[in-house]
């Protein structure tokens, strides 16, 4: 199967499994942090990487040119 595109089906499932390994591997690593660190600055420091990492992906998309699949919000949609 090299050199084939992987379908969107096979992408899905490959993120989907992806993003429960993090999920778990989230908690423990949160209980491990907890000891050393204050929860409001664990707390603060995980929407910061989560940021961070949105802000990666943004750059990524406009750099390899992904259109939006989406349509704008107009005016009359608020």
């Amino acid at each position: 199967m090299s050199g084939q595109r992987i379908s969107k089906r096979g992408r899905a499932i490959f993120f989907a499994i992806l993003a429960a390994v993090l999920y778990a591997i989230s908690v423990p690593m949160s209980k491990v942090l907890l000891q050393h660190v204050e929860p409001m600055m664990l707390a603060a420091w995980l929407y910061v990487g989560a940021g961070v990492g949105m802000m990666c992906f943004g750059f990524i998309r406009s750099y390899i040119k992904i259109p939006d699949r989406e349509e704008k919000l107009k005016r009359k949609d608020f």
